[in-house]
């Protein structure tokens, strides 16, 4: 957001939170108007996120028919939905950017029947992308092939060139956070510490759920890890492990 607002053509940004409240958002993020679509928190209740998501739809199309609003941009999977699935409710002229961070070969690479049919249903509703953008090349070219999107293109995640670390200081650590999912390579990063002594100096600290959470502690401790690996679960706030 910082980024963006450093942009001078951008009259103005406005931020909706597709779950959650104001308790949720980092306390620096200062925008001149913030909607919440659903203020119900999380759930892992399927019927639960399919209502969310309904409600969610409305309230975004709503939001777009009354305001002037030029270019959307949606990160994650559900906003993603709802930003597409919207337009085609609304044929409407605003340019919509949809990212992607999964590099969907490696999700479909194990399909069952019913994420065979999520994959038509996305390839379907993504076709109302103007552009999407995944942060990295692989990513990209998933996103081509598993959806047959052409217009793609990628913005890597930022990272600090001018900052150089110590990797001989003990009083820090690395920080990991995600869904502990297979697809997202946990075990990978985790078999890393093992690899090189050198890590060993600092604790990994992953904060996340997810279906792998059990695998990937056992791993831990098959490895003889867990005293350099700590699983913190789900954070409210992640923000607050950067300081």
């Amino acid at each position: 957001l910082d980024l963006f607002q450093q942009i001078k053509q951008i009259e103005k940004i406005d931020l909706i939170v597709l779950r959650g409240n104001q308790d949720d958002l980092h306390p620096d993020g200062k925008l001149e108007k913030i909607t919440y679509l659903n203020k119900d928190g999380t759930t892992s209740s399927i019927f639960t996120k399919l209502l969310q998501m309904m409600k969610g739809i409305i309230r975004f199309v709503l939001y777009i028919t009354n305001s002037n609003t030029d270019v959307v941009v949606s990160l994650n999977l559900e906003p993603n939905l709802i930003v597409n699935f919207s337009k085609y409710l609304l044929n409407s002229k605003f340019k919509n950017i949809t990212t992607e961070h999964t590099n969907l070969l490696n999700y479909y690479s194990k399909t069952n029947l019913l994420k065979s049919l999520f994959q038509s249903i996305l390839r379907i509703i993504y076709q109302k992308s103007d552009y999407v953008l995944g942060c990295s090349e692989g990513v990209r070219q998933s996103v081509e092939k598993v959806y047959s999107i052409k217009n793609t293109a990628v913005i890597y995640n930022l990272i600090r060139s001018d900052l150089h670390y110590d990797y001989q200081k003990k009083n820090d650590y690395y920080l990991s956070l995600g869904r502990l999912d297979s697809f997202k390579g946990f075990s990978e990063l985790i078999r890393s510490i093992g690899d090189h002594l050198i890590l060993k100096n600092r604790q990994l600290k992953i904060a996340g759920d997810g279906p792998d959470h059990k695998k990937l502690i056992e791993l831990t401790h098959h490895l003889k890890l867990q005293d350099h690996v700590v699983f913190l679960g789900h954070v409210k706030n992640p923000s607050l492990l950067y300081s």
